[in-house]
Formats: structure tokens, C-alpha cells, sequence
């Protein structure tokens, strides 16, 4: 047999339920189809004037292709981004490459992006015990695949935190529903500042940007600076579910967890002019809040967090 001859269906799935989008355009240069949508919800509308755009664009399915020695594959491309430039530039170069019969080059280009990558950082397990350094692989992966990787400043995208259960999930009460924890800064951020510290930024730029929500939180609260909240997404605000009323309002540390994450990245860069230059106001924003909320015994010299819950969640501190 010289060549194989397969039918094929297109099939886009069930629709959406957190973003509605448009019919599809079809674009005749690239045998492609673009669709263009917006998130169904604005997460809060004192600090989110316009829902999220959505744009896809991909490969038209045919209904039969033929493969054979002289075409072995055939590539599909699809891009996702907020823009249509931005979904249409990363398109228009993957096409290219596949236009000019160049597929494994498509391959090749985002294996070498991984390897350029493992080879700036990476924990290399030693022995027998294959599980663990699937787990420690594995781990890595899914942080990398989840933040930007980006080292010059000017070409910083806008980040919207890291999920303890990743940004794969977020269904309503399951997985976290995608928000931010006390995880980023605690167990997520220190391996990614010794191995990828540019990377490991983008966690406390994430902070820095949703700054004014904090400090609208701290007043709310009856404090100075700037609070932080338990649970928060792309804007900044309080998302916590109305299940968790307590841990609402009393998980104070969060921003004791921000700000040792900000003094590991300073103790490791040396960053000075990064953290207290450009983005001086979020260390002192932070004092503020802690110095407010911290009371010192004198009888044991030692300072305590008033009314908030400690790492143990179901435990309150007075």
C-alpha cells in the first residue's frame, strides 16, 4: 500500500459555559477559521470595566486526507490569545513553516524552547527511585506551563496568578476554582526563584499590579497599607466563597506569606533597584499592613497576629 486514505470530522465540543462566542470567520489565505469570543462573567465591576476577549483561530478539519511516503503528516495549528493580532501573529508563523512543508520544524521549535529552559534550571534526581523524579519532573512542568517565561521586562505579559490546583481546573466549588492562595508565595515561589527567578517575578509582579484592591481591603478592614486577600484571581479582589465566611476574614497571614516571599526574592537577586525602585510602594504597603496588625506581649516579648487564623486553618488565634 502506497498511501492511506482517512475520514475525518470536525468537532468543536459542547459550548462554552464561561465564554460565549461568535460564529466563525472564515480566513480562505490559511484554510483556517477564527472565532471570537468574551468570558461570560466580569469577576468585579468596580475594578473589571469589560469582560475578557477570547480569540481562536484554527486549521479547517477536512473531511478526507491521504497520507503517504511523499506526505507523511499533515499538520493542525491552533492559536488562543486575548487579541486577534496577537492569536493572528502566532498563527501566521506556524502556518508558514507548514505551508513550506517544514511540520517537524513546528515540533522542533517548541522542543528546543523546553530544552533552553531545562537547561537554565532543573533538579536532576540521583538512584533508583523513578517515582520521585517523575513526581519532581512532573511538578516542574506544570508550574513552567502555568507562568510566563519571559526574562525581558518590556515584554512582560499580564499575569493572573497560579492555582494550588492548577489553571487546567476552576469549576465552581471544585479545584479551587483557579485562585490564588498562600501557595504561591510559600511552596510554589522558592524552588522557581533559585532555578528561574525571572519567572519566580512574575508571582510578585502578580501582587504588585493588584496592589490598590489590597489597600482598598486594608481600609475596608480597618487598617493601613495594604491586606491582601485569602483567595483572589485576575483583579485582585476577595473571591473567596461565601462557604468560608472565617476564613474570609481572619487568614491574615497571607500577607506575611507575601512579604517573606518578597524578602527571599531580594536576599537571592539582590534586585534592590527592582523591588524598592520601580515597585517601591508594595514593601512599604505591606510594613504598613503588618506593623497595624501585629501586637507585642511584653511579658514574653514575643509579637502575635491578633484575631486571625494561623496556618492551621480550623484553629483561631486571639
Amino acid at each position: 500500500m502506497t498511501s492511506t486514505q482517512l475520514t475525518l470530522t470536525d468537532n468543536p465540543g459542547p459550548d462554552s459555559s464561561d465564554i460565549t462566542f461568535e460564529h466563525s470567520i472564515r480566513i480562505p489565505q490559511w484554510s483556517a477559521k477564527q472565532q471570537i469570543g468574551r468570558t461570560n462573567t466580569k469577576e468585579d465591576l468596580g475594578y473589571q470595566l469589560n469582560s475578557t476577549s477570547v480569540h481562536v483561530i484554527y486549521s479547517e478539519v477536512p473531511e478526507q486526507i491521504t497520507l503517504s511516503k511523499e506526505l507523511p503528516a499533515i499538520t493542525f495549528i491552533m492559536s488562543v490569545a486575548s487579541t486577534s493580532e496577537e492569536a493572528s501573529l502566532a498563527y501566521s508563523n506556524a502556518i508558514e513553516l507548514a505551508q513550506q512543508g517544514k511540520h517537524k520544524k513546528i515540533y522542533d521549535n517548541h522542543v528546543d524552547e523546553w530544552q533552553r529552559i531545562w537547561d537554565g534550571g532543573n533538579i536532576l534526581m540521583e538512584g533508583s527511585n523513578l517515582l520521585l523524579a517523575k513526581a519532581t519532573a512532573g511538578s516542574m512542568y506544570y508550574l513552567l506551563s502555568s507562568l510566563p517565561n519571559e526574562e525581558d521586562n518590556k515584554k512582560r505579559r499580564l499575569f493572573s496568578g497560579l492555582s494550588p490546583g492548577s489553571l487546567a481546573y476552576g469549576h465552581v466549588s471544585q479545584d479551587y476554582q483557579g485562585h490564588t492562595f498562600w501557595d504561591s508565595e510559600m511552596w510554589m515561589f522558592p524552588p522557581l526563584l533559585l532555578l528561574w527567578p525571572h519567572v519566580a517575578k512574575d508571582i510578585l509582579l502578580y501582587r504588585m499590579v493588584n496592589i490598590q484592591p489590597a489597600r482598598d481591603l486594608a481600609i475596608h478592614s480597618g487598617y493601613q497599607g495594604a491586606r491582601f486577600p485569602w483567595e483572589s484571581a485576575a483583579t485582585g479582589v476577595e473571591v473567596t466563597p461565601d462557604c468560608c465566611p472565617e476564613t474570609r476574614k481572619y487568614q491574615h497571614h497571607i500577607t506575611g506569606d507575601i512579604s517573606f516571599a518578597a524578602r527571599q526574592y531580594l536576599a537571592a537577586t539582590g534586585d534592590v533597584n527592582w523591588l524598592f525602585g520601580e515597585n517601591y510602594s508594595f514593601p512599604l504597603d505591606v510594613y504598613l499592613l503588618l506593623c497595624i496588625s501585629i501586637s507585642m506581649f511584653s511579658s514574653s516579648c514575643h509579637y502575635n497576629v491578633l484575631i486571625s487564623n494561623p496556618v492551621r486553618e480550623f484553629q483561631l488565634s486571639k
